[in-house]
């Protein structure tokens, strides 16, 4: 009981921010302050970060499902204040958010089953998984952190759809999907992650992360693997 009622307070604290986010994108607000702000800012990233370590200690993402656009909210927030800047205290704090929206879908993808990879597939976790290692917002090796882990995401997340989970270590068990690694395939495509997968296969990294241009090849071959047939029509929910 106790779990569902924090991953009830999570959630709800996630989805109203974005919710007040979206409404007022574009508008600029008058009645509350930077400091305010920023204080809001962190809550909604301590709920996510809670969020994740529910999911990790839980084991399973399925439940995760009925709770309205979650996953939707969750892929947003992975773009959120995208590309602006402000000031070095508030552009952290909206790293973060991006960082541990990304992370809870990780958690997500790595504990859902089959059902939970048809959602995350339909809400765009390809262009998420692209964006993570095009956009790395921090300094330094944390960019390489980024950028390290966006790739072995995207290269694990094509893995298990294209042959699907038998781990015993990870649940639950799923089959191959491969027409979902196929629009997975698309989505990177269509953010540009082609394109940065080239340009990260000449990224020697910095210390424990100095094997990106590594990962990025691996990555880059899981991809173009999906090149050889795309004879598959894409489910009707993907139009």
């Amino acid at each position: 009981m106790q779990y569902e009622q924090e991953i009830q307070d999570a959630t709800t604290a996630i989805t109203s921010f974005a919710d007040s986010y979206t409404h007022n994108k574009g508008r600029k607000s008058n009645d509350q302050s930077e400091s305010e702000s920023t204080a809001f800012i962190s809550n909604v990233s301590y709920s996510l970060q809670l969020l994740r370590i529910k999911i990790h200690n839980n084991k399973s993402s399925k439940p995760l499902i009925q709770i309205p656009n979650l996953f939707h909210t969750l892929v947003a927030l992975t773009r959120f204040k995208l590309g602006t800047l402000m000031n070095e205290q508030y552009d952290r704090q909206r790293f973060q958010i991006r960082f541990w929206s990304r992370e809870c879908l990780w958690h997500i993808q790595f504990h859902g089953d089959e059902q939970v990879q048809y959602e995350l597939v339909k809400e765009g976790y390809g262009s998420v998984l692209s964006i993570s290692f095009s956009t790395a917002g921090g300094s330094g090796e944390e960019d390489d952190y980024e950028i390290y882990q966006g790739l072995r995401h995207i290269s694990d997340f094509l893995e298990n759809l294209s042959e699907g989970n038998d781990d015993d270590f990870r649940q639950p068990i799923f089959p191959n999907l491969p027409q979902l690694a196929r629009i997975s395939v698309e989505q990177v495509e269509e953010e540009g992650g082609n394109e940065e997968l080239d340009v990260q296969m000449t990224n020697k990294g910095k210390g424990q992360y100095n094997n990106i241009s590594y990962e990025a090849n691996t990555a880059k071959g899981m991809v173009l693997n999906f090149y050889i047939d795309l004879s598959n029509t894409r489910p009707f929910w993907y139009n």
